[in-house]
Formats: structure tokens, sequence, C-alpha cells
């Protein structure tokens, strides 16, 4: 009989632990997954669909790429936020308490890759030759990528890895300029700017003339000239003699038939059609016929004059000349002719003796030079030689 009883006893307490085991308070987590999102944007995550058996309060918490450490304290809100600054799969986990129970879920994340957004600067323009700086920029909400910085001129040269590089054009233009940037997940943007180049017209110059001196008429004459130009344009050398002749070239050679004073004029056109030009002036002499007299000269007689008779070549009056123009030289001594009648054809001019005689020293035989002008602007020149001594009377 008191076996009995205590089975009884004992069944009794037993019914009544049943319902405490088996009914207490279980939470059910749920994630509300999957998640997708741009990298550098907030991605909000929300547990509000976890539910507790008996409808009791709820705690969350949260890991955002499940490696087992938990992101976010105990919070009694169903949401919370993250941002991943690079594209990434993975998953998240919520853990749901109802303060004495805890249960976990998962839910799958894709974090998309956003292309850089690139501005590759102002439109410019710029003479051929200039150096062009350019200063591009882009975004990138991925901060942890790296990026590849390509440029293209447009003239089929580029640079790589700067964001401001320089640039030399060589010719005129309209050019369209290129940046493209490329995260090191492929993604990509590009922009493009124009840069508008400007012809420089060259500068032209006459490097050397070469010639006899005195210039006369028919003597060869060769000119050389040279342009600079800061784009690789092709360009052509016009020569202008300024006696009605022309050529091309950078060297060429010209005789005139007539003397004169002559601007020679070296033009030199690019492709574009910029030009530039230098000049050089030519005095051609005509060749006279000189008599000094006398023949010897000695620095200690008396005298007042030194008498030259000058002659011109057919087809030239010596009446046309300007007598007060006529010098006598040696060296780099002149002097000018005080006086000058004309004779059967010949100017006879008269030079001041102790004048003469003050450029000069004893010494034998000088070659002396005389040159003029006639009314129309032609020079003439010519020379004579005489015998300078220095002797005392006996």
């Amino acid at each position: 009989m008191k076996k009995i009883t205590a089975i009884l006893i004992a069944a009794t307490l037993l019914s009544g632990l049943l319902p405490a085991m088996f009914l207490q308070a279980t939470p059910v987590p749920d994630t509300n997954g999957p998640y997708v999102a741009d990298e550098g944007t907030s991605a909000t995550f929300n547990a509000s669909a976890s539910t507790e058996t008996e409808g009791g309060s709820l705690e969350y918490r949260w890991d955002f790429d499940n490696n087992g450490t938990w992101d976010t304290p105990w919070s009694n809100s169903t949401t919370a936020s993250y941002t991943w600054y690079d594209d990434w799969t993975g998953m998240v986990k919520v853990e749901v308490s109802n303060g004495t129970i805890t249960d976990t879920a998962l839910a799958s994340v894709t974090i998309n890759n956003v292309a850089p957004v690139v501005e590759a600067g102002p439109d410019q323009m710029a003479d051929e030759g200039d150096l062009v700086n350019f200063s591009g920029n882009f975004t990138d909400p991925g901060i942890l990528d790296t990026h590849d910085i390509t440029w293209d001129f447009g003239d089929g040269d580029g640079d790589t890895g700067t964001l401001t590089p320089t640039h030399t054009y060589a010719d005129d233009g309209v050019y369209t300029v290129n940046l493209t940037v490329i995260d090191d997940d492929g993604g990509f943007g590009t922009d493009t700017l124009t840069v508008t180049v400007n012809n420089v017209a060259p500068t032209a110059a006459i490097d050397s003339v070469t010639a006899p001196d005195p210039i006369e008429p028919g003597d060869m004459i060769s000119f050389n000239g040279s342009a600079t130009d800061p784009g690789e344009d092709t360009l052509t050398f016009e020569w202008n003699f300024g006696d009605g002749v022309t050529a091309s070239g950078e060297s060429v050679d010209h005789a005139y038939a007539s003397p004169g004073t002559y601007t020679v004029t070296l033009t030199v056109t690019d492709d574009d059609g910029g030009s530039g030009s230098a000049t050089y002036n030519l005095a051609i002499i005509q060749c006279a016929t000189v008599d000094i007299d006398p023949n010897t000269l000695n620095l200690k007689s008396r005298g007042r004059w030194i008498t030259c008779y000058i002659e011109l070549p057919e087809g030239y009056d010596v009446l046309d000349i300007d007598v007060g123009t006529v010098t006598l030289s040696y060296g780099e001594h002149k002097v000018t002719a005080e006086w000058g009648d004309v004779q059967d054809g010949v100017l006879m001019v008269k030079f001041d003796r102790s004048e003469v005689a003050g450029i000069l020293s004893p010494g034998g035989a000088v070659e002396l030079t005389v040159t003029g002008e006639l009314t129309d602007g032609t020079s003439f020149e010519g020379s004579d030689t005489i015998r300078v001594i220095s002797r005392g009377k006996r």
C-alpha cells in the first residue's frame, strides 16, 4: 500500500512539471533576407518578422559578416545598418533573445561594385607647341578599391597613373581627350574634353649672305635661310630678291643685273597658311674707274689738293654723281670730296691734301678706295694704288 501511494505522489509531481518544461516561450528569428546593396551605400537589415511563442519582447544583435564577432550590442530595435566599402558576398547573422533563450538566423548579402564617376576637366585652347596641363578627378564609393588611370590625348599619345598629366600638341586641330578610370573590380568610368590647338606661324631667318665685297652687277650671291615652327608643319621657302626675280628653297643663288639697293625678302609658309618673313638689304655697287693724282704722295711735301678722276661705265653719266657723297677711304678712315667738276665725261674731284695725308703712313704702295652715289641712289666704287713716302726736301 505504501508503494502504490509513493508512485501516485511521484506521478502527480511529474505531471505538474511537464507544462513548464515543454511550454516555455521560444524566440523564432527571421532576418528577412536576402539583401542586395551597393558599396558605399548603407544596407539596412530588418528582423521585425522574428517572433516569440508567447508574444514577449525580444532583443537583437547582428554579426554583419558572420565571422563570429558580434558587430552590434543587444538592442530592442529590429533594424541595424552597415556600409561596405568594397563589393562583397557573404552572410549576415542575427541573434534573437527573449531574455532566457536565444536563437540565430542567417541571410545572404550581396554588395555590388560601383563604377567610378570621372570628370576629365574643362575644355581648353592652346597654341601648337604649348604645354597643356590637364586636371582630372573621379569619385568612387568603393574607397577600398584601387584604380588604373589612363589618358588618351587624341593625337596618338597618352599617359597613365596620374590625374594631372601635361602634353604638347605638335600640330593645330581639335582633339578629343579621354580620361578612363578602372577600379580593381573591372568597373570603369570615362569622360572627355576638347582641346582646340591653334596654328602658330613660322619664324623666318636669313642666316647668311655670301657675296664678294663690294658686290657688282653679275656677281653671284648665295642666300641661306631657316625657320622655326613649334608645329610639325611642312614649310615652304620663297625668296623675293627685290628686282622682280623670285626663287624657292632654303638655299638659293642670285645675281643682280643692275646696281642699286635691294631688299631681299624670305617668306616661310607652313601647310596651314601661317607665314613669317625676314628681310636683308643689299647694295649692288657700280664699278668705276678711278685715277688718283699724284701717284706718289710725299707726306712732307706741301700742296692743297689730292685730285681724283672718276669714269663710269657705258650707260651711266658722271653728271649724275652727287659730289657730296664722294669719299676717299683707307681702312676705316674716310675723307669727303670738297669740290668737283666734269670735263670730257670724267668727274674730277678734289680732297684736302692734309686730311688725306693724315690717314696715311709712309711705307710704300697703298690702295685707296673711292665711293659715291648717283642722284638716283645707285652706288659706285673704284680704287687706285699710290705710293706713300716721307722725305724732306734737299
